[in-house]
């Protein structure tokens, strides 16, 4: 009786081992089966953005508002002055500037370009061959009502440039090349050009004497 019952839990026990390691091994080849396919998805997402990169999409880094805003590299602008160095797209008795000095600014830094406007930039105001412009995008979240803002702001001071675009740190090249855009179209005859912050300070004085003379060539346009 007693060796029956131990065949039986020998038998029993030997099945039960059988099961484990059968279960086992359907586990680890589960497990296996997910990270492949971690592995596939990564390697499949890394290597659309790869694509991405590589077709130059520069749509794709744009931020963008919920409302409705221009996706072409060719930058509209929401405020513009046409006329800053002189008549646009007419023959013009006013001669052109030397230096236009470009400041990248954001919306809500009203007391920084305020500030600029009187210290720094007085100088460069009343100099008729130095030109002031702010380079401002757009908030995130942007009203009608922080536009009349700005608006009254360019009305007042005629140095606002705005261009249709967020403005974030992956919208920063953007913005840059978007007043090298205005300047090609709108300043072209401009010798130098200068770009700053809002948070710089520019000594007038010295800039003048480092362009005239000590300049070069090879930075007669751009420093």
């Amino acid at each position: 009786m007693k060796s029956r019952m131990n065949r039986k839990v020998l038998t029993c026990g030997g099945v039960c081992t059988v099961i484990f390691i059968i279960s086992l091994t359907i586990n680890i080849l589960a497990l296996i089966f997910d990270a492949r396919r971690e592995i596939y998805i990564l390697d499949a997402e890394s290597h659309q953005r790869d694509i991405m990169f590589n077709n130059i999409n520069l749509t794709t880094n744009i931020v963008h508002t919920k409302h409705k805003r221009n996706t072409n590299h060719q930058n509209s602008f929401l405020i513009n002055e046409p006329k800053k160095c002189g008549n646009f797209g007419a023959v013009s008795s006013i001669d052109p500037p030397t230096i236009l000095i470009a400041v990248l600014s954001s919306v809500k830094n009203k007391h920084k370009r305020n500030a600029i406007r009187k210290t720094w930039a007085e100088k460069a105001i009343k100099n008729k061959s130095i030109k002031l412009i702010f380079i401002l995008g757009v908030e995130l979240e942007f009203t009608e009502k922080d536009q009349l803002v700005i608006q009254k702001e360019s009305e007042s001071y005629r140095d606002i440039i705005q261009v249709d675009l967020v403005d974030t740190y992956k919208n920063l090249t953007l913005k840059s090349l978007a007043m090298l855009e205005w300047t090609q179209t709108y300043c072209d005859s401009v010798r130098f050009l200068v770009k700053a912050d809002d948070d710089s300070f520019i000594n007038i004085p010295n800039l003048i004497k480092l362009l005239f003379i000590h300049s070069r060539e090879s930075y007669q346009k751009v420093i």
